[in-house]
């Protein structure tokens, strides 16, 4: 028999991690509000992982919400559909919110304030729907990882067989400071979530499952720990457990640590040591996609910085511009807003900085921090590395900040490998640990983007090389078979002009008797056809042209066999 506990599981100790102040109270006081509809939507077609989107929609084109607009020719990135109903107006470049503020292609939605959905897909029975349908319909509702990393929710949970999955985790962690979307989410939305569960219980069938929740969570904790006490009977046992508050506790494989004991590592998938992780918002968006058959077109955002009057959590639909979320807050701006808040997207940890408020919102933006200048002070100078050690101690991957930086300051790629740098999760608690102040986080971004522009730069050298080379076979086969061709074509003639000669030009006479001379010369022949398809073979070109030469050559010498004069009559 499974069983559904609330207590807390025995959780395994894990390195490094930082004790940090929440700064989640301003979120978290007031219930979840709904912002009124924008007058306009950016739609970027692209996801946070760079792949391309292709549109389905046509400028001048009326969509109803819910409407599918952009799709992707595999499952690595899931659809993306209409957040309202309106006239998509352009397709225009415009910046994306992301790290490195690429300009990119973007569809411009005109909402007609009717927000008019159309129906949504009819529910399925997941208990009773194959696995393949199952994850056919999350990739159709577009679900996406919503804990930041982006990725298709239905790639996932089709990478491995369900046979091979024996632990699923549950991650509602949520350990960056200032960001409370999945806490106020478990809050509200535990009935959901805890379906959600059960689809995955469903459809995995894993020996156990856990539910991570930090224990400054009180309220979401006991709202999700009732709701999946109500689970069905499965094969797992299902545990809701309370972790320690330590940043960055949320990381998927430091608490697939604390919770299994098991270390993975980072250039090897969960999913591959059976074990896969969601973030709580992505369960809530199975439980829609399945059994409403809703996409994935808004999602809790949490808005706070000292810059707001009214911070909070808000379910926000994808598209919707950041600066239309600040004024529905309460953006303190006056007449330089920038002078007045620094505008973040993300926690204040690993997020990075917007430089417009004029981008769309996308499925992974979990958090809008719009700090004062006070609440985000200008970074001062760096001063040198004294070598104090601090960055190792708190690093939960137990790498050596201090070597890798100063790897990285010489350009040493191939010791940066091997002292495990893309085992960094960027998650900058050696920055904010040391006492120099030195961005370290950024340093081991910037070599990481030149790795990785080498080894592209590596990539297409060796295809390049390749194809030439490809190329020269190519050229070298073709000189080889155009040769055999000209042979054969000469040996032909050669054996048209001697029996013209035997027959005194008319080679339509009927021959009734075959001579000596004409049976040599067909003999002749046969034995050049012969080296010439040897010669075809040596050279690895087509040899059926010489093949049929040579037959054709043995059934004239075979029909002259049969036409000899008999030695009798020979002169």
């Amino acid at each position: 028999m499974s069983a559904t506990t609330v207590s807390a599981a025995p959780l395994y100790p894990v390195p490094g991690g930082l004790r940090l102040a929440g700064g989640k109270e301003s979120s978290t006081r007031t219930p979840v509000a709904h912002p009124p509809l924008a007058e306009q939507f950016i739609l970027p077609l692209m996801d946070v992982r760079g792949s391309p989107l292709l549109s389905q929609v046509e400028v001048g084109q009326t969509v109803l919400k819910g409407e599918l607009i952009a799709v992707c020719d595999t499952l690595r990135v899931p659809a993306l559909h209409a957040p309202t109903s309106g006239t998509v107006v352009a397709v225009q470049q415009q910046p994306m919110a992301c790290r490195s503020a690429a300009v990119v292609d973007s569809l411009i939605l005109n909402s007609d304030g009717d927000d008019r959905r159309l129906p949504c897909l009819p529910p399925l029975s997941y208990e009773h729907t194959a696995a393949g349908l199952i994850v056919d319909r999350i990739q159709a509702c577009g679900v996406v990882g919503l804990g930041g990393a982006g990725f298709s929710a239905a790639l996932k949970m089709a990478a491995r067989r369900p046979e091979h999955i024996h632990t699923i985790v549950i991650n509602g962690a949520e350990c960056e400071p200032m960001i409370s979307a999945d806490d106020m989410l478990m809050r509200t939305h535990a009935q959901q979530l805890a379906v959600g569960i059960d689809i995955l219980l469903n459809q995995f069938k894993p020996e156990r499952l856990f539910v991570a929740i930090e224990d400054d969570k009180p309220a979401a904790y006991t709202a999700v720990a009732e709701a999946c006490s109500t689970l069905n009977e499965r094969t797992a046992t299902v545990k809701v457990t309370a972790i320690a508050t330590v940043y960055p506790s949320g990381d998927a494989r430091r608490l697939i640590r604390m919770l299994t004991g098991q270390s993975l590592a980072e250039t090897v998938p969960a999913v591959e040591h059976g074990i896969l992780c969601f973030n709580v918002a992505t369960v809530v968006a199975l439980y829609n996609a399945v059994v409403l058959g809703r996409p994935l077109t808004s999602r809790l955002t949490t808005l706070t910085g000292e810059a707001l009057a009214r911070p909070g959590t808000v379910q926000a639909r994808i598209g919707t511009p950041i600066d239309h979320l600040l004024t529905f807050a309460g953006v303190r701006a006056g007449d330089d807003p920038r002078s007045l808040y620094q505008l973040l997207h993300g926690g204040p940890m690993m997020g990075f900085p917007l430089a417009s408020a004029r981008v769309g919102l996308l499925k992974t933006t979990n958090c809008i921090i719009a700090g004062s200048q006070a609440q985000f002070p200008p970074a001062p100078e760096p001063l040198p590395c004294i070598r104090c050690g601090d960055c190792a101690d708190v690093c939960p991957a137990q790498l050596l900040p201090q070597q890798l930086h100063w790897f990285a300051r010489s350009g040493n790629h191939a010791a940066l490998e091997q002292h495990r740098l893309f085992d960094c999760i960027e998650c900058g608690a050696c920055s904010y640990v040391c006492p120099s102040r030195i961005d370290l986080v950024s340093c081991y971004r910037d070599s990481k983007a030149e790795i990785h522009q080498q080894r592209q730069q590596a990539d297409a050298h060796e295809k390049a090389r390749l194809r030439f080379e490809r190329r020269q076979q190519r050229q070298t086969e073709e000189v080889a078979q155009r040769a055999a061709q000209r042979a054969a074509q000469r040996a032909a003639q050669q054996v048209v002009g001697t029996a013209n000669v035997q027959t005194g030009g008319n080679v339509a006479t009927k021959r009734t008797v075959a001579s000596p001379v004409q049976l040599a010369v067909a003999r002749v022949a046969v034995k050049k056809a012969e080296r010439m398809l040897q010669q075809a073979r040596q050279a690895g070109t087509d040899c059926t042209e010489a093949e049929n030469i040579l037959t054709q050559r043995k059934e004239t010498l075979a029909q002259l066999e049969k036409e000899k004069k008999p030695d009798g009559l020979r002169r």
